[in-house]
């Protein structure tokens, strides 16, 4: 909170304000300084934003190329929406939880009828709504292509399970493919999470669009 904006509060509200004060452990953020020295803000986007923005489009895209939705409609869809910013992740069970979240809105409510109208699995295989949505892409891009838009997609479905005692070596795995450095803040690693996973959807966006 910047301090010129305090010196403006009611006296009985810049007390309270002082009561919760505590001093910072670094420097002023440079966007912070941009907004209000500057009076020049940001023009970024956050990714909790552009998650949910992404989420309508590839709705839209799918609709146009397919006549349905990608995913499927969800009664909870803007509770958990709310629920997903990266200060969910202020500790690494935090992190886990986003993913599921994530997880909830993307993997889980992809609408695996609507894509077998475009692809099937060969006889005697069974694709899971990911490995669906990926050979969907490899329709309009390479194999390799799609796969790669896809990983982090993959990354944050396999994270969802690391609260389910999963092992070590896949939970590393699983932050890997969601490109995530474990030796980050968990507070870092809910940003990159998000990051990601919104670098994926607009990926996929692309492709469709194409």
């Amino acid at each position: 909170m910047y301090a010129y904006d305090i010196a403006k509060l009611p006296q009985w509200q810049q007390r309270v304000w002082a009561g919760f004060n505590i001093a910072p452990n670094g420097p002023v953020s440079a966007e912070l300084l941009a907004s209000q020295m500057h009076a020049d803000p940001a023009e970024t986007i956050a990714p909790e934003q552009e998650f949910a923005d992404l989420l309508v489009a590839l709705d839209a895209i799918f609709i146009e190329f397919n006549g349905s939705p990608l995913f499927s409609a969800h009664d909870s869809r803007e509770k958990i929406l709310s629920s997903i910013h990266r200060f969910r992740a202020l500790e690494p069970t935090g992190l886990l939880e986003l993913a599921k979240d994530i997880a909830r809105l993307t993997a889980d409510s992809i609408d695996i009828t609507a894509l077998r109208k475009i692809v099937i699995p060969p006889t005697g295989t069974k694709w899971g709504s990911l490995k669906f949505l990926e050979n969907v892409l490899a329709t309009k891009v390479r194999a390799d292509e799609a796969r790669k838009t896809m990983t982090p997609l993959f990354g944050v479905y396999e994270l969802r399970l690391g609260d389910a005692h999963l092992p070590s070596s896949k939970l590393q795995a699983a932050y890997e493919m969601a490109n995530i450095d474990t030796s980050a803040s968990p507070l870092e690693q809910g940003l990159t999470l998000l990051d990601r996973t919104v670098g994926s959807l607009r990926a996929i966006l692309e492709v469709m669009s194409a």
